[in-house]
């Protein structure tokens, strides 16, 4: 057949069945659809992670361990730098030994986004700080000052610092100050029960046998311009001192005393 009648039979035969028509009563295909719905934002182990990036949406126990990271200086005089990747052992508790070497100064910690461990939860709840605060549980737990000034000899960890210090231990229970911070914190507490006791004060006029115990009460360190009275029922002084500098202050209260007053001498406590 030539090509083209041959052309002509094959556009006839398109036009025709392009042409045509549906049968009556057919129904057209639904269109197909170019993609599927998006899947539903589920969390079945409730471990605060989303199905769609759990690798085990099943299983609330195995979520992602912390990415938690310091900068640290190692001097006083913030010289030296160092960098370091605190991971965590097989009880999840984080590691700080590498920081820890090098005793570093002051540490800026970053902590990435995961939940907190339960044992970071227990620090939280120990320190009553709030979940955005864990970061500086961290920089305690980093740092290894060498004038810690909760690990001073004599010191007393006051009302606040006690749960701040009991949650850094949570987190690092091996910490190289970690001894001398028990020491304050054991301090600490018999020291609030001495101002519970009224048998631990400082600046002001204080009733005797009712705000304050009688007995005998000093202050030891660099004690400059300091004043102390004690008065009778009547407002008069039955003794008192002015100390321009002394390494240590010593007064007797007595039972007999109305009232006890000082100023610019610190804090008093049972000789």
């Amino acid at each position: 057949m030539p090509i083209a009648v041959l052309t002509a039979v094959v556009a006839g035969l398109c036009v025709s069945a392009c042409n045509a028509k549906a049968p009556s009563g057919a129904v057209a295909a639904p269109p197909t659809a170019s993609s599927s719905p998006p899947a539903p934002l589920t969390d079945r182990d409730g471990d605060g992670f989303l199905d769609s990036a759990d690798l085990y949406p099943d299983d609330p126990t195995n979520t992602p361990n912390p990415v938690v990271t310091a900068d640290c200086y190692l001097d006083p005089d913030f010289g030296a730098k160092g960098h370091y990747v605190i991971s965590v052992d097989v009880n999840r508790r984080p590691i700080f030994t590498e920081a820890w070497a090098e005793t570093p100064e002051s540490c800026d910690v970053i902590r990435g986004g995961t939940p907190p461990t339960p044992i970071e939860v227990t620090a939280l709840e120990t320190a009553k700080y709030e979940v955005e605060d864990l970061k500086y549980l961290y920089e305690i737990c980093a740092e290894v000052q060498k004038e810690d000034v909760y690990a001073g000899r004599d010191f007393a960890a006051s009302s606040s610092q006690i749960p701040e210090i009991s949650g850094a231990l949570v987190l690092c229970p091996t910490h190289p100050h970690a001894a001398a911070w028990k020491k304050s914190i054991a301090r600490g507490r018999i020291r609030a029960g001495l101002e519970q006791q009224g048998r631990v004060f400082g600046s002001g006029t204080y009733l005797v046998g009712k705000e304050i115990k009688p007995g005998t009460y000093a202050i030891t360190g660099d004690v400059t311009s300091c004043y102390w009275e004690r008065q009778d029922r009547n407002g008069k002084i039955i003794a008192n001192n002015f100390i321009l500098a002394a390494r240590r202050v010593q007064v007797t209260i007595r039972s007999s005393d109305y009232a006890f007053h000082s100023d610019g001498c610190g804090e008093w406590s049972p000789a």
